[in-house]
């Protein structure tokens, strides 16, 4: 029956901004099932035409209009932190007393425990130097850096049905996120990603088979989760622990439920839309520290401390360093931009054609090979 609408009927009747942030209007709601039908991207190739149909949805329980685009989140759930004035001043800047500390911005780390790790969650890292096992350079601009101990972190959750008390928060030196440290009444400790909005104090738990309270930290598979909600640490293979939307700030949505038999759409920190077996476990949230996309390291000395060494530009190397290399004077490229292998560096697609994946992505991120909804 949506098919049978034209694009530009569809067009005339799209309500205007001023009508989409009025908090009612007299309009008779859709079923819930009409809604979920709606909101499936394959009900139109055109995307202008699921913005559209995104617009004309309503909530089914209280019949307002939403603005298209828009799935809510669960009431128990708060959006994640944008960076306002109120949150920016979370971060931290310094008294120009030394040329290091003119343009250096970091978040504030007021609330993180200043001792050492649990040792025992912890394991030591051996340095590469970005070397293979023949000795030669893989990666490059890898070198140096303040020796670390890994943080052992309970990506699968894996104590399970038993209630954890958040005990404290750490700063972790291989992570962009901030850590929490969880005892149980068994006397057992486990790191977890922090999530945002959750405090000291806080009890969290984790199940795959029982009724758990959607609220932000606890962790459950996905077929229990509500359509709407904001997720972080998804998992791509039951078991295996979360994968999905790990580093500071990022969250995945839940879509819709049984888009395929067995498999849930979500909406990952990418805005690539994916499928998900029901049975992978996600954790209710988003992950801890968003500020970080704000901090400025300052000076050279501070990436040399976390162990990245200098980029060599290739135009400034020889002919046989970089195929960017050589030429008299400062002469440019020559040729498109390339890595040192030759590989080129702007718009050139390194994704397999066929890759066994490719059947998962209903929607590429913005600017990918494939950007239309797909059925």
């Amino acid at each position: 029956m949506l098919r049978s609408f034209s694009l530009r009927a569809l067009a005339l009747s799209r309500p205007t901004l001023s009508a989409l942030s009025r908090p009612a209007i007299s309009r008779t709601p859709l079923p819930s099932a009409g809604v979920e039908a709606l909101f499936r991207p394959s009900v139109f190739s055109n995307p202008l035409a699921f913005t559209v149909l995104r617009a004309l949805s309503t909530n089914a329980g209280e019949g307002e209009l939403q603005p298209p685009g828009v799935i809510l989140p669960h009431p128990n759930v708060r959006a994640p932190m944008s960076t306002d004035k109120d949150s920016m001043k979370q971060l931290k800047r310094f008294k120009p007393v030394t040329p290091g500390l003119r343009m250096r911005v970091m978040v504030r780390r007021d609330h993180l425990w200043k001792g050492r790790p649990i040792r025992k969650l912890t394991k030591p890292v051996r340095k590469t130097g970005g070397r293979g096992n023949k000795g030669q350079i893989c990666v490059r601009h890898i070198g140096g850096g303040h020796k670390r101990r890994y943080r052992i972190i309970d990506f699968q959750r894996s104590i399970l049905d038993m209630p954890g008390t958040i005990q404290r928060f750490e700063y972790d030196p291989n992570r962009s996120a901030w850590i929490a440290l969880v005892a149980y009444p068994n006397g057992q400790l486990q790191y977890i990603l922090a999530p945002q909005d959750v405090q000291v104090g806080d009890t969290v738990i984790a199940s795959r088979t029982k009724e758990v309270d959607i609220r932000v930290g606890n962790a459950m598979p996905i077929a229990k989760i509500p359509v709407g909600t904001i997720i972080h640490n998804v998992e791509l293979h039951p078991g295996k622990g979360g994968q999905f939307a790990r580093a500071a700030g990022t969250y995945c949505q839940l879509l819709e439920k049984n888009y395929k038999p067995g498999y849930a759409l979500i909406r990952t920190p990418s805005k690539e839309h994916r499928l998900v077996l029901m049975k992978c476990m996600a954790t209710i949230g988003a992950v801890s520290n968003p500020l970080h996309m704000h901090e400025k390291l300052g000076k050279a000395g501070r990436s040399r401390n976390m162990g990245i060494r200098p980029t060599v530009r290739g135009v400034a190397m020889n002919p046989i360093d970089h195929p960017h290399g050589g030429g008299e004077g400062r002469g440019g490229p020559g040729r498109p931009s390339c890595s040192p292998t030759g590989v080129l560096a702007k718009g050139f697609k390194t994704r397999k054609r066929r890759n066994p994946t490719n059947k998962y992505i209903i929607l590429r991120r913005p600017g990918g090979p494939r950007s239309q909804p797909r059925g």
